[in-house]
């Protein structure tokens, strides 16, 4: 069996388009529609804006490297789905695990035929297992066995299509309360107390935003107690992100959020000070010197700010010091 599969792959293209040109504002209506599906016991979430994918030279550059030029043209030929037209946005969340891991969700906003995807599924999964869960069907795309801490675990990856433009992908436990959501029976991210004040003052219109809460402050103060320089990290626990482009610039906004306003400058001064360590790679590495140079990190009495305009052709440069993609 491949290791990706079916809805794995096109998650993988359309996250190619995370970086990409803005054409047109996101649908607000589109964004609160997949927003809402997101259930409320999860600690990351990502929204991206596809409508947005549309022109950035380095993108375009990858994607002609063969590995994703034939895996896109055969996605095109066997389901229909172009991730370029089809797929208008994707929200991801994930619950934070202090041992093992957790595969998360993906709802995808999208066009499609379910007829085509379906076939494409069974071929490409050895045997495509179902589940009926309040009336939706539930295809089991990956499965296998693991070991945490001694612990042997088995996970499942599956997919379900909601409506005639909405399927979710992820993780088996994330994708049954997806469907609870989706149904009424479960609470959305906007019942969660932490995430939802985050959520609402994100810039909804950027090309990515997302928020998150770190909920394991005891393993930092864990690294704190072996490294004292650590200290103003400590009580970070919750973070909001921007990005977007526009005329060739792409501007990042961060903000870290947490502690008093004594903790929060430090934490400041500590990124700065790593900052500044990395700086020294200028001579070596001019363009990696440049992009550091134009990140801002600075703090308020509520936050941690890293901010950053980064021109397009910054980016090529570190994307050609790495060698030119083989392309078709």
């Amino acid at each position: 069996m491949k290791k990706l599969k079916g809805l794995g792959v096109i998650l993988i293209l359309s996250l190619i388009f995370f970086t990409s040109c803005a054409k047109k504002p996101a649908v607000p209506e589109e964004v609160e529609k997949i927003i809402n599906l997101i259930p409320e016991d999860n600690d990351v979430v990502v929204f991206v804006d596809l409508h947005k994918a549309a022109g950035i030279e380095f993108v375009n550059n990858a994607l002609k490297e063969e590995r994703f030029y034939k895996k896109s043209q055969e996605i095109i030929q066997r389901t229909g789905i172009d991730p370029k037209k089809d797929i208008f946005s994707v929200a991801y969340c994930l619950k934070l695990m202090e041992k093992g891991f957790d595969s998360g969700l993906a709802i995808f906003n999208l066009k499609y035929d379910k007829d085509l995807l379906l076939e494409y599924l069974k071929q490409e999964t050895k045997e495509l297992k179902k589940e009926d869960d309040n009336g939706i069907t539930i295809y089991t795309v990956k499965e296998w066995d693991y070991t945490v801490a001694e612990e042997k675990k088995h996970k499942k990856i599956t997919a379900a299509f909601l409506d005639e433009s909405t399927i979710i992908y992820g993780d088996e436990n994330h994708v049954k309360a997806a469907i609870d959501v989706f149904h009424k029976k479960a609470e959305n991210i906007f019942k969660n107390e932490t995430l939802a004040p985050l959520i609402k003052q994100a810039n909804t219109e950027a090309l990515l935003w997302g928020a998150l809460y770190y909920p394991f402050q005891k393993n930092i103060k864990q690294m704190t107690a072996q490294n004292p320089m650590l200290e103003g990290l400590e009580e970070l626990k919750t973070g909001l992100l921007s990005l977007d482009y526009n005329n060739n610039i792409f501007t990042a906004d961060i903000k870290v959020m947490g502690g008093d306003e004594a903790k929060i400058q430090k934490a400041a001064e500590f990124l700065n000070g790593l900052k500044a360590m990395g700086a020294m790679v200028d001579a070596k590495e001019p363009a990696l010197g440049e992009l550091l140079n134009a990140v801002e990190i600075t703090s308020t009495a509520a936050y941690v700010n890293i901010f950053a305009r980064i021109h397009e052709d910054l980016l090529n440069k570190l994307i050609e010091k790495r060698g030119k993609p083989k392309k078709r």
